[in-house]
């Protein structure tokens, strides 16, 4: 078997992104490994499966790497808009020789400008 842990996103909330970090407890990378976002109304708007500042990232195992990574979501949604201000759920799944773990955390975006609010 394997572990996954999760701890969590920063910042968060969030204004234009935010990172997700993990630690995957094994001695081999994963078969498989994405965040998969979601609506409060459980829709699912983006899957991240890659760090999308480092391409070739991806080439050296990128998220399926064992040990601490790191991945980013820039705030938008799998059509390349920007998501709403609000709560999402960011369902974190890990795939190992058929195994899978999921973690859920909740994430919120809110507006740069509403200080004043």
């Amino acid at each position: 078997g394997f572990d996954l842990r999760v701890y969590g996103n920063y910042p968060n909330p969030f204004v234009d992104r935010t990172i997700f970090s993990y630690f995957v407890q094994l001695n081999d990378d994963l078969d498989k490994f994405e965040i998969r976002i979601y609506t409060i109304s459980g829709r699912r708007i983006k899957t991240i499966q890659a760090d999308e500042n480092n391409p070739l990232d991806a080439l050296d195992g990128g998220a399926r790497r064992k040990g601490y990574n790191e991945l980013i979501w820039d705030g938008t949604d799998d059509d390349f808009n920007e998501v709403a201000y609000g709560v999402y759920f960011a369902v974190i799944r890990a795939t190992y020789e058929g195994e899978t773990i999921e973690r859920t955390l909740k994430v919120a975006k809110v507006d740069d400008n509403n200080s004043g609010n």
